[in-house]
């Protein structure tokens, strides 16, 4: 098992746990970057790949970042950060089953 866990709306970090031997140890490193970074989360089915979204990020243009787990720490692989100000890109995200897809939502 693996869970995701953001710091929502004024925070700018999120973990990742997996249960082992019945107890949850962090994964990997703590992803720090945005202001509201984890505010909306997701995670592939194998848990190798996670989409973090940050509305407040630039004066709440907002931010998603996408993370994969190829080995002991979490490696950002891309950025999505196209929003228009006030918009809070990032306010949503969701991953496909097997990672290769991502969806994020912005507000008007």
């Amino acid at each position: 098992k693996v869970l995701t866990v953001g710091t929502g709306l004024n925070g700018n970090y999120a973990k990742v746990y997996q249960e082992v031997s019945l107890e949850w140890q962090q994964r990997g490193q703590t992803l720090l970057d945005a202001l509201s970074l984890g505010f909306s989360v997701s995670m592939s089915n194998a848990g190798g790949r996670i989409i973090l979204g940050a509305p407040e990020k630039d004066g709440r243009k907002g931010a998603a970042f996408l993370y994969d787990f190829p080995d002991t720490d979490w490696q950002q692989i891309g950025v999505i950060e196209d929003g228009e100000p006030e918009t809070s890109e990032g306010s949503s995200v969701s991953l496909s089953p097997d990672g290769d897809f991502m969806a994020v939502s912005a507000v008007e």
